[in-house]
């Protein structure tokens, strides 16, 4: 393993320039050292060198080692002018302007993050999808047979649910009881699209895939990826320089998620490629019971299951797991330039910015799987974190919509909008 370390940094002082009656002036440099700005880069990169690694690449010899990667980028930048006038009666060596853009108070430490336990948690969810998808079927032959009855009504009637709206609408006068009916319609078909129509397009466009597209080698991949929610802290703590107080303003992001991968070989059947192997019998299983895509949200059951499931005639070649980190530090200094003396008027502030970024890669040359809990983000800050969301509140919709001695609907992880009556049409009304 070689490692190998580079610091690169570029440290500019500042000045401060005085100005007096008889034309001349005078400038002051001002070396602050550690508070001075700041540009460079420092890398530190942790690998193992192999000897002619393209032309045994080539030959098919597999390399799976541990990498280590660190660059950390600064840029500090001096910022903010301020200015001294004077306005008494001026003579050859008094001063009457001065003016500068340097700070030489103590800056704050930035505000760095705590160590946790996400990372582990992030190579856990990874790794064990990664392990999951090993021999994964292009289309769930179990499931879909199990949904035949369903799929075919929802292409029989693709207008059901619209129908049984216009129904209600018709038959009530109430206006809270359209709402209602509305409310009923929006949910029921959204869970219909998200659920029913979705993954049958998805299905068509797989199996297609599964029936055309040739397998040309025994050699693939199974990946699995995980992110956490963003990371993000801000404060603000008063600074000085001696003789004027001001404030610096801290804030840290954070972003980490980590992609795991299996090599492995393998001769795909036709009940591999269709979803009808014996290691699919468990995983359909769970995929039909009922609400199992919402313990899914919250733990990762379904991939576990899938993972720990044994394949037939499935030769593991390695395995691995690479985690990405990226951390941005900021501050920012203001001092305000105030002045006591009546002759004196200040005007302006005198600071600078800082910011940080450390960029931290790490592989593992092995995938880890378990069950745990899932790294959801309740800031909503991504996509998915809304639909979820969107499905909880239709699926409490029609829970609360049925009746306390009616039987719980068979809701399926790609049907859970099977609660449709077939639509009859009444005399009199044409639609």
């Amino acid at each position: 393993m070689r490692i190998r370390s580079t610091d690169t940094r570029d440290v500019t002082t500042l000045s401060n320039t005085a100005s007096y009656c008889n034309g001349t002036h005078s400038t002051t440099y001002s070396d602050l050292g550690d508070s001075g700005v700041v540009h460079g880069e420092t890398t530190r990169v942790a690998d193992v060198v192999i000897k002619n690694y393209a032309e045994r690449s080539a030959r098919g010899e597999i390399f799976n080692n541990p990498f280590d990667l660190e660059k950390t980028t600064y840029d500090d930048t001096s910022h903010y002018d301020w200015e001294h006038h004077f306005t008494g009666t001026c003579s050859g060596a008094n001063i009457i302007a001065r003016e500068g853009n340097s700070y030489a108070g103590d800056v704050p430490l930035r505000l760095e993050f705590e160590p946790d336990g996400m990372v582990q948690t992030l190579h856990i969810l990874a790794g064990t999808q990664a392990w999951g998808n090993v021999v994964s079927p292009e289309v769930m032959g179990g499931e879909n047979v199990h949904d035949l009855e369903q799929t075919w009504r929802m292409l029989a009637h693709p207008l059901e649910g619209f129908h049984q709206f216009l129904h209600k609408v018709r038959s009530t006068r109430s206006f809270k009881r359209q709402l209602l009916s509305l409310g009923e319609f929006i949910s029921d078909s959204w869970l219909q699209y998200r659920y029913g129509a979705t993954p049958l397009v998805h299905d068509v466009m797989n199996g297609f895939h599964a029936a055309v597209v040739p397998v040309f080698t025994d050699r693939h991949t199974a990946r699995g990826s995980a992110s956490a929610p963003l990371l993000e802290e801000e404060d603000s703590v008063a600074v000085t320089d001696g003789s004027r107080t001001g404030t610096c303003v801290r804030k840290s992001t954070g972003e980490r998620w980590v992609r795991a991968g299996v090599l492995y070989r393998h001769h795909f059947t036709v009940g591999d490629r269709w979803g009808s192997s014996a290691h699919n019998i468990l995983p359909t299983l769970w995929e039909i019971f009922p609400y199992s895509f919402v313990a899914d949200w919250f733990v990762n059951v379904g991939d576990f299951l899938a993972a720990c499931t044994p394949k037939a005639n499935v030769e593991v070649l390695a395995s691995w797991s690479t985690y990405h980190g990226v951390y941005n530090y900021y501050r920012d200094i203001q001092v305000p330039h105030t002045s006591t003396d009546p002759q004196w008027a200040a005007s302006g502030t005198s600071g600078f910015a800082d910011h940080k970024e450390r960029k931290h890669v790490v592989r593992r040359p092995y995938a880890s799987k378990g069950v745990t809990l899932r790294s959801n983000d309740w800031t909503f800050s991504k996509s998915k974190n809304w639909l979820h969301f969107a499905d909880g509140m239709a699926l409490a919709g029609q829970y609360l919509r049925r009746k306390p001695s009616a039987p719980p609907p068979r809701t399926v992880r790609k049907r859970p909008w099977n609660s449709y009556k077939p639509w009859t049409s009444r005399p009199g009304f044409g639609v």
